[in-house]
């Protein structure tokens, strides 16, 4: 053998070669496989122990523990995203930025869920450990004034919470070809199905962070009136950012206000500190709330293709004309002008005109029109 690159020597002695077939590849699946299952294990072990380690911390200096959790999960995305892991390992539709990419730190629908994944992780640190906080305790003696100023901005953001709900489908549609619509197809490949988990770990995000925001405030404002008020101001500058972006947020603010006067009637968020029925009530309408928005912000996203499809096929159209089609719309045309009955209707101002909208429909316009 000349190729010396196949030779197993030991001491310039060779005792045996190998030799390729010429359509011969080299499988690295099955060891990118392994080396995924690994990096994964490893990914997961670093995120739970960042979070029970940030949890102790946070126990005695809550802002130590969050400042660590927080340059922890900032640390390990910026350095996955750097080195390109694990979508160099995989080769599979959810880390393939060609079916979704939105931004370098959402380069796959792989990434955009592990970045809820550890927005859910931050969530979690905050509803457990900042309401036993010093932090908090100081909060709680501060100033009538800067209560009320606080309390409006967590009431704004309670608002944008449910509001970014819309926002991950604006950007799934956007970005992707995915569709969320159960009639569009039966088919529930992989970037779909993690699509939907992707909404419910958001959904789930927006319950723990929405219930410490309307907590705390509802601490901070005992007088109902001027709670009811806080809210009002905050849905205020929130409408009024969103008028500004030129961002869709009426359903939104019509769902939260919705659920805003609920939790204040019934005062289902006292619920969440000890399991019971309500808690189970307090669960349903968050899921009621979410799962309304998720389904108007799929409608008007899939209206949102539809015309973008008809717009696209009406261009490639004007590109090139149709020539049958001008032909029977000059036969048409001509066939209508000359019409007795539709003459005599459209002269009389007491008869109906709907009849004569049916008759073109159905006598003038035949099957060839129905692609426009």
């Amino acid at each position: 053998v000349e190729d010396k690159e196949h030779q197993i020597c030991i001491q310039d002695i060779c005792l045996f070669c190998i030799e390729f077939l010429d359509d011969y590849s080299s499988d690295e699946s099955f060891a990118n496989e392994i080396i995924f299952s690994f990096y994964f294990a490893a990914i997961l072990l670093f995120i739970i122990g960042t979070l029970v380690t940030s949890l102790s911390l946070g126990k005695s200096v809550f802002l130590k523990g969050f400042g660590y959790l927080i340059i922890s999960l900032v640390v390990l995305r910026y350095g996955m995203v750097y080195f390109e892991l694990p979508n160099s390992l995989v080769d599979s539709d959810v880390f393939d930025s060609k079916v979704f990419a939105s931004s370098s730190f959402n380069t796959s629908l792989a990434d955009l869920f592990l970045n809820i994944t550890l927005f859910n992780v931050i969530c979690f640190f905050l509803l457990s450990r900042f309401r036993f906080s010093k932090s908090y305790r100081i909060i709680i003696h501060w100033s009538k004034s800067e209560k009320i100023v606080l309390s409006i901005v967590l009431l704004g953001l309670f608002v944008f919470l449910y509001h970014s709900l819309y926002l991950i489908f604006q950007t799934i549609y956007h970005n992707s070809q995915i569709s969320f619509y159960i009639n569009h197809t039966i088919l529930f490949s992989g970037p779909r199905v993690l699509a939907f988990v992707i909404f419910i770990l958001f959904a789930t995000s927006i319950f723990t962070v929405g219930h410490l925001f309307f907590s705390v405030a509802n601490r901070l404002i005992r007088d109902k009136l001027l709670f009811i008020t806080c809210f009002i101001v905050g849905a205020v500058l929130f409408a009024s950012v969103n008028l500004f972006l030129s961002q869709e947020f009426i359903v939104t603010l019509v769902v939260v206000v919705i659920l805003f006067a609920v939790l204040l009637i019934t005062n289902l968020t006292a619920s969440l500190n000890k399991l019971r029925y309500a808690t189970f009530l307090y669960f349903f309408s968050v899921v009621f709330a979410t799962g309304f928005l998720g389904a108007m912000a799929i409608f008007n996203f899939e209206n949102e293709r539809e015309v973008d499809r008809k717009k696209k096929f009406a261009n490639q159209f004007l590109l090139e004309n149709d020539h049958m089609s001008e032909f029977l719309l000059a036969e048409t045309n001509y066939n209508i002008k000359n019409d007795v009955f539709i003459k005599s209707r459209m002269a009389s101002p007491f008869l109906s005109k709907d009849i004569i909208e049916s008759k073109i429909r159905q006598i003038y316009l035949n099957s060839y029109f129905d692609k426009y």
